[in-house]
């Protein structure tokens, strides 16, 4: 099965807790193998999150589990294949650790790319079939359509 490549984009850690944790949550509710790689330790933030958003259902303590560290050579000795991976930072970093992952994943790569450090942000999603939202995924030809369409509605 060719690995399905779904990117995201965010501007603050909280910006990206708020599209990526409602996802992992249900993933990890569905008993599918989650890992992240992330350029920097977002730890703290993720503590924070979970404790500004309790009242929703998120099993927290699955979510505290994941590593939320900066990058470890462990990862690399884990069996990815069925996982779905998070890769989290930089353009520059996203591309690494792509080409150290590509043949070892074969279910979904989320590169979520932090905004601030994007040379050219137009250019990224022409390699990407889908984009994760806070919805949740969909065709990354039809997101723009979809988000008007919800945004209308609920002024409706």
């Amino acid at each position: 099965m060719k690995n399905q490549k779904i990117c995201t984009f965010f501007v603050s850690e909280y910006h990206l807790l708020t599209i990526i944790l409602p996802y992992i949550n249900k993933t990890i509710n569905e008993e599918k193998d989650v890992a992240v790689i992330l350029e920097r330790d977002i730890t703290k933030s993720v503590k924070k999150y979970l404790k500004i958003v309790e009242q929703y259902d998120f099993n927290a303590e699955k979510l505290l589990s994941l590593d939320w560290k900066k990058e470890s050579k462990e990862i690399y000795q884990r069996d990815l294949s069925n996982s779905e991976v998070f890769i989290i930072g930089s353009q520059k970093f996203i591309k690494k650790i792509n080409s150290k992952l590509n043949v070892k994943v074969t279910s979904k790569i989320i590169d979520c790319y932090y905004i601030n450090k994007l040379e050219n942000i137009n250019k990224i999603p022409e390699n990407y079939e889908y984009v994760l939202k806070t919805y949740g995924i969909c065709d990354i030809k039809n997101s723009q359509n979809i988000q008007e369409r919800k945004t209308i509605n609920s002024h409706i």
